[in-house]
C-alpha cells in the first residue's frame, strides 16, 4: 500500500520535490515509509504525519551539509547563501518562476530578520553565543516543484497506480499544508487540475495560494496570503539551529 493522507489509522503525506524525476524512481523509498511512524525528510522526498513539526531551513535531511562545508563557511551570511544555492540546485535552471521565487523568498527572509532584529534581540539571554541573525534558518523550507501522492480513493478503479497533485511550491507550517502556484493554472492540463481539486477538497488542513508572476518582487510579495507565522518564523523558537539542525555552539 502507498502512504495515504486519508488513512484513519496511519495518515501519511508523501511529497516528492525538486528536479523532476519519474515517480517510480522513489517507489522503493515511499513503500518503506509506511513502516515508519515518524516524519522523514530527505533530499527529494518527505513523509509527513499530521503532527509533524514545521519544515524549516534548519530541518535535518534536505541539505545534508558536510562538516567540511561548514568549516569553510565564515559567517551566518555564508551559511544562508549556501542554503540558497542548494535550493536553486534542486530545480530546473530553466524554471524562471521557481528561480525567481527562491531569490525573492530568501531576500524576504533577510529583510524580515533585519526589520525585527530589536524584537528578536530582546528574547536572547545574555552571554549566549548566537545572535539575532542566526534565527534566519528558522524560516520555512520551500519544497519546490512538489508532487503530492494522492490516496487510493482518488482513482478507485486503478488504486494501485500512484497519482500525484503537482504544485509549484509547498510549505509545511504548523501542521498545515501550504500550497503555492505561480501564475494562472486554469488553462493547464485537465488531469493536473483534477488532481489539485481533489487535494484541495479532501486534504484535512490545507491552504491554496496563487501568486501572480508580477508579485515575485521584494516589494510586492503577497505575504498576507500566507499564515501569520510565515512572516514571524522566529516567534516560537527559543534556541536557533544552523542548517541540517546543527547547533551554533558546535559551529
Amino acid at each position: 500500500m502507498h502512504p495515504d493522507f486519508l488513512s484513519p489509522k496511519n495518515p501519511k503525506t508523501l511529497i516528492i520535490y525538486g528536479v523532476s524525476k519519474p515517480p517510480s524512481t522513489f517507489e522503493k523509498e515511499w513503500m518503506r515509509e509506511e513502516n515508519h511512524t515518524q516524519e522523514r525528510l530527505r533530499t527529494n522526498i518527505v513523509s509527513l504525519s499530521p503532527s509533524s513539526p514545521s519544515l524549516r531551513l534548519n530541518s535535518k535531511g534536505w541539505i545534508n551539509i558536510s562538516t567540511q562545508t561548514l568549516s569553510e563557511q565564515k559567517s551566518t551570511d555564508d551559511l544562508f547563501e549556501n542554503c540558497k544555492s542548494r535550493l536553486l540546485q534542486n530545480i530546473d535552471k530553466f524554471s524562471i518562476s521557481l528561480n525567481k521565487f527562491v531569490s525573492v523568498y530568501m531576500d524576504l527572509i533577510l529583510k524580515l530578520i533585519e526589520k525585527n532584529k530589536l524584537e528578536i534581540k530582546k528574547e536572547i539571554p545574555e552571554k549566549e553565543v548566537y545572535t539575532y541573525k542566526d534565527f534566519i534558518f528558522s524560516a520555512y523550507l520551500p519544497l519546490l516543484n512538489s508532487r503530492i501522492l494522492l490516496p487510493p480513493s482518488y482513482h478507485r478503479r486503478n488504486a494501485e497506480t500512484p497519482y500525484f497533485a503537482h504544485l509549484d511550491i509547498v510549505f509545511w507550517i504548523d501542521e498545515e499544508l501550504v500550497c503555492v502556484n505561480i501564475g494562472s493554472k486554469t488553462s493547464g492540463i485537465k488531469s493536473r487540475r483534477k488532481a489539485i481539486e481533489f487535494l484541495t477538497t479532501n486534504y484535512p488542513k490545507i491552504r491554496m495560494i496563487n501568486i501572480d508572476a508580477q508579485e515575485l518582487t521584494l516589494d510586492k510579495f503577497p505575504i498576507t496570503k500566507f499564515p501569520t507565522s510565515f512572516g514571524k518564523f522566529w516567534k516560537t523558537i527559543s534556541t536557533p539551529m544552523g542548517p541540517d539542525a546543527r547547533d551554533f555552539i558546535i559551529l
